[in-house]
């Protein structure tokens, strides 16, 4: 489902003013280059007293402007590369209309370190292109998986949730329409009506079985992720008047998948 910038980026992206360059963790401000380089200095303090210094400096800039000034720069860099590509992950994510999205899912039956690889590079996957959850049929894998994570954000890692061989248990007659994209269809997007609330029974990577309830956003997005593993895709969920505003980006979508690998 799409929707970050990771703790990763920190460094590399902070800009914060007088930071002229970042290597090995310490930070040198451009006045303090100056000052080094004037006749008048005769030698640098310590290596340890620097990188306290420049360490400290660091944490105040960061918590006086707050996330909003490093996050307000990311979506420039993001655009850079191509979404969803990931160095030293083989994984891609799949486009409608391509069969594999509507392909039977099978439930998994091994668990092992493959699984987990298999999630970790989801969540890779999912954060480079900045969604909050992703399926394992939208990365060409019809296996019964799927990773999300409702901030969004891989600094917030106690929020994420990996699920194998989900199934939903018990659902509100509640529902609500809210906007919903998806990582497989660029550029679509509408209201789409859910359960406000679902219980859920699913299995861990690690083979543990347990039941949780989700509720609102959360659930939003585990069902929207769970239709995939049915081979149902968001656009089925479409009032005609939504589906119709969407039409040319789908057109547009079905010309880029080759007629022998469409499955609409």
């Amino acid at each position: 489902m799409a929707s970050g910038a990771s703790a990763e980026h920190l460094c590399g992206f902070l800009g914060l003013p007088g930071v002229a360059f970042l290597r090995r963790g310490t930070v040198v401000r451009a006045a303090e280059r100056r000052q080094l380089a004037s006749p008048g200095v005769r030698r640098r303090a310590p290596a340890s007293r620097r990188r306290e210094r420049s360490t400290r400096t660091l944490v105040q800039e960061f918590s006086r402007r707050g996330q909003d000034a490093i996050d307000s720069r990311v979506p420039e860099l993001v655009e850079e590369v191509d979404p969803g590509i990931v160095p030293g992950v083989s994984l891609r994510i799949v486009r409608y209309p391509h069969r594999v999205l509507r392909a039977p899912n099978e439930p998994v039956t091994v668990f092992d370190d493959a699984l987990l690889k298999l999630v970790r590079d989801m969540f890779k996957v999912m954060y480079a292109s900045r969604g909050v959850g992703l399926a394992a049929p939208q990365v060409g894998i019809n296996k019964r998986v799927m990773v999300f994570n409702p901030k969004g954000d891989p600094r917030a890692w106690l929020s994420e949730v990996a699920l194998v061989n989900p199934r939903i248990i018990e659902r509100s007659e509640a529902t609500e329409e809210g906007m919903e994209g998806c990582l497989s269809f660029p550029g679509v997007s509408g209201d789409i009506e859910r359960s406000l609330m679902i219980k859920v029974e699913a299995m861990k990577p690690n083979g543990k079985r347990f039941q949780v309830k989700y509720q609102g956003w959360t659930a939003r997005i585990f069902q929207h992720e769970y239709d995939h593993l049915d081979g149902v895709l968001f656009i089925d969920r479409m009032k005609p008047a939504v589906r119709e505003q969407n039409r040319e980006a789908l057109e547009n979508l079905i010309r880029q998948v080759p007629e022998s690998e469409r499955a609409l």
